[in-house]
């Protein structure tokens, strides 16, 4: 359970980070509530609920596998790719790529679903 708290703590450290630019943002282009019609705090608030619609499954199944035994390298291995590929998602926000966009969310599915398998082929 050390690295699912380990991996856990990551995640939210960085769905945090995605917070505090939404923060930083409104407090520079001076927008408390909505988006102000700003693009930047358009993307960096979708960046930022993105992130949160695929971490919290992906915590539940690291759960689950960290539960039944699941190596902990796997787990490790899966987590990071799975962090890397929520990075580059969200920069892909920052500098207007599409196809950074695409590919990491592309490689989140395949995490989570790989996750799912394993969870279930534990069964």
């Amino acid at each position: 359970m050390d690295v699912f708290s380990g991996i856990v703590a990551t995640l939210v450290v960085w769905v945090t980070l995605l917070a505090l630019n939404i923060s930083r943002i409104r407090i520079q282009e001076r927008v408390g509530l909505g988006d102000g019609g700003k693009l930047s705090l358009k993307k960096a608030t979708r960046a930022h609920i993105n992130a949160l619609e695929h971490t919290i499954p992906f915590c539940f199944i690291v759960f689950i596998l960290a539960s039944n035994g699941t190596s902990q390298n796997l787990l490790l291995s899966l987590s990071a790719v799975f962090l890397i590929s929520r990075i580059l998602h969200a920069l892909s926000y920052a500098i207007t790529n599409n196809l950074m966009r695409q590919v990491s969310a592309g490689v989140t599915y395949l995490c989570i679903f790989y996750g799912a398998y394993l969870s279930f082929a534990k069964l």
